[in-house]
């Protein structure tokens, strides 16, 4: 007999009746195994509750047993998984072995964070303003502009290289990870080169 949680499969239930001597001491016996895959259920400890009762061969019903086991989905963080395409641009995946697992995105940057939504684009100040944008495979792209007003004022052929976290969560302990990547403040002559 299959066990499921929200029409997820979560193991199996055996049940086993011993019939005692002169049909005295009768016994049910039952053990439940789980499987070993259980990332369709929501993370956390789940309840499987049933009921155990006997018929004889007139029909009549013993009261019934009620019993319940619990499984557990441990937390699978996120992946990410980041590529650089360009001097500022690029592109980002997330998986996520907990299939109803939602994720929250930010950037940070000089001990600020900025939450990211699909479309989305983020000002950074003193520093530039980043475009997200998220298409129908779920992959991620990123493109980041400099601050006219900060490249300007910067000396001919001064680029300077800064790093920013991005960062993924899943809401759940353990389910955060983070990864730096690089983007490029450069003067405008260097771009015409």
């Amino acid at each position: 007999m299959y066990g499921n949680i929200d029409d997820v499969k979560v193991g199996n239930l055996s049940i086993t009746y011993k019939p005692g001597e002169n049909n005295q001491g009768n016994k049910i016996e039952y053990f439940f195994t789980a499987e070993k895959d259980l990332n369709d259920l929501d993370v956390g400890d789940h309840e499987l509750k049933f009921s155990v009762s006997i018929k004889d061969t007139h029909g009549g019903e013993s009261s019934k047993l009620y019993d319940k086991f619990s499984v557990t989905n441990e937390n699978d963080a996120p992946v990410l998984i980041m590529t650089k395409t360009g001097i500022n641009t690029g592109t980002f995946t997330i998986t996520d072995k907990d299939t109803s697992d939602t994720h929250a995105i930010s950037i940070s940057y000089n001990g600020r964070e900025y939450p990211v939504s699909q479309n989305d684009s983020i000002e950074v100040p003193d520093l530039g303003t980043f475009v997200f944008i998220k298409d129908t495979s779920g992959m991620w792209t990123y493109t980041f502009t400099a601050d006219p007003e900060l490249q300007a004022s910067m000396t001919a052929g001064n680029n300077e290289d800064f790093s920013i976290d991005l960062n993924v969560s899943d809401g759940h302990t353990g389910g955060k990870v983070s990864k730096a990547f690089s983007c490029l403040l450069y003067t405008s002559d260097a771009a015409d080169e």
